[in-house]
């Protein structure tokens, strides 16, 4: 396991930290309620594949369709909308998380940051690496990439230089009823091919896992983060 496990605060939220004092490289990732027993297989098998170059921070998120959809959308199913108060969330990482975790470290190094999550969170996750600028790589794990706007979203951003990209996608998502949720397949394809041919992007990754959006997430989600935190990059603050 890590080297340590703790809880921080940044601003109005409490963090659990996890992974080594000197690292260089933190992830970001935005968990919910049903994620708490996937924090201790991420830490395993990271553990395992990372060393001790890295640290992970999980921010738990009580709404997710209010804080981590990048702009409002009609319900997917359902008649909650989607509020689009991401750019909150982002606020919030640039305001109160990143200097409070760039201040805590043992090491006089350039920090690299990741940001990284499943489902809703794995878009939330692309949209704040490509809005903001402040993230090494992203990974977006079985990412709700059939949100409405999203393609003509991404095409007008410009990904930064040198980045690293993971995405995934299970092979039955798209083989669902839900009008909307169903393009997933089709988005997740596009968006990968526009990553894995921009000369901006330095490593990128698709992998395919067999199931649907239910299957094994915790280790779809180490999966992902083991292979980011692996990569080498330039991008550093």
């Amino acid at each position: 396991m890590s080297e340590w496990r703790e809880t921080i605060q940044a601003g109005d939220r409490i963090c659990l930290r996890s992974g080594y004092s000197k690292a260089d490289r933190i992830l970001l990732w935005f968990t919910g309620e049903d994620e708490k027993d996937a924090r201790k297989t991420v830490d395993r098998l990271v553990t395992e594949q990372c060393g001790t170059d890295w640290q992970i921070v999980a921010c738990p998120v009580s709404d997710w369709d209010r804080s981590l959809s990048p702009w409002k959308a009609d319900p997917a199913f359902g008649r909650i909308l989607f509020a689009g108060e991401g750019a909150e969330t982002l606020s919030w990482i640039r305001r109160d998380l990143m200097p409070r975790l760039a201040q805590d470290r043992d090491s006089e190094n350039p920090v690299s940051f990741y940001i990284g999550g499943y489902s809703l969170a794995g878009l939330f996750s692309l949209w704040a690496f490509l809005e903001s600028g402040l993230f090494a790589g992203a990974a977006s794990v079985s990412g709700s990439l059939w949100y409405p706007g999203w393609r003509e979203y991404a095409a007008s951003r410009a990904v930064p230089e040198g980045s690293s990209i993971y995405m995934s996608l299970g092979i039955r998502e798209e083989k669902t009823r839900n009008v909307k949720m169903k393009s997933v397949g089709e988005e997740t394809r596009r968006q990968a091919e526009a990553f894995a041919h921009n000369p901006a992007v330095a490593h990128f990754q698709m992998e395919w896992n067999e199931g649907g959006h239910f299957n094994s997430p915790d280790l779809r989600i180490a999966k992902g983060f083991s292979w980011l935190l692996q990569q080498k990059t330039d991008t550093a603050v």
